[in-house]
């Protein structure tokens, strides 16, 4: 049997009043383990931003006015600040 590889997922949920979620979770063979669902923090700048990226095509569709604001490690931390304030 091989061993099982873990692979980190992180997904942004957004609410009607603009609260931003961050949920991070491991996925052995593709079954959740270890679920976190959490507000996001200023320790989220890093992979926030490194999500935002990876998924910056898919995502323009559904948060054109978040992916303008979010163009570097900078904006990122500013945009949290925000959220996190509005929070």
């Amino acid at each position: 049997m091989q061993d099982a590889k873990i692979i980190k997922k992180n997904l942004i949920l957004k609410n009607k009043s603009n609260l931003t979620l961050l949920l991070s979770f491991n996925t052995i063979n593709m079954q959740p383990e270890g679920i976190e669902i959490r507000l996001i923090t200023k320790d989220d700048v890093i992979p926030f931003y490194e999500l935002i990226e990876k998924n910056r095509q898919r995502l323009t569709m559904y948060f054109p006015k978040t992916l303008k604001r979010i163009r570097d490690l900078d904006s990122t931390r500013l945009f949290i600040d925000l959220k996190m304030n509005e929070a």
